[in-house]
């Protein structure tokens, strides 16, 4: 913002970081890969079946929480884009992880003690 001083760069930050995180696990499914079962496996043992299917779901989540930031930057004003950043697209990720907790449950790995 401050290097190209303009807050449009700002306002479309997000959509850039979600575009690149949703391609990346996309980009990752297409070679049938799970990016995300890379980064997180240490802290949540999924099977793999678990792995990918939370991929695609988070992959298809990302682009379309980057096409919402659009959407609201454009058409609404500063102070509501704000809002929406601020607590609209926070909430979505809370209640979107929520949401995923029947899937984790599903694929856990039952370890042998």
């Amino acid at each position: 913002t401050i290097w190209f001083n303009d807050d449009r760069f700002f306002k479309m930050k997000p959509t850039l970081v979600y575009f690149i995180f949703g391609g990346l696990l996309g980009f990752g499914l297409l070679r049938n890969k799970s990016y995300l079962e890379y980064v997180m496996e240490d802290m949540l043992p999924l099977e793999v079946k678990g792995w990918m299917i939370l991929t695609k779901r988070v992959s298809i989540f990302f682009l379309l929480l980057g096409i919402s930031n659009e959407i609201v930057w454009r058409n609404m004003s500063t102070n509501s884009w704000v809002n929406f950043k601020t607590f609209g697209l926070t909430g979505a990720l809370f209640l979107f992880f929520i949401c995923q907790s029947s899937l984790i449950k599903k694929y856990t790995k039952n370890s042998i003690d």
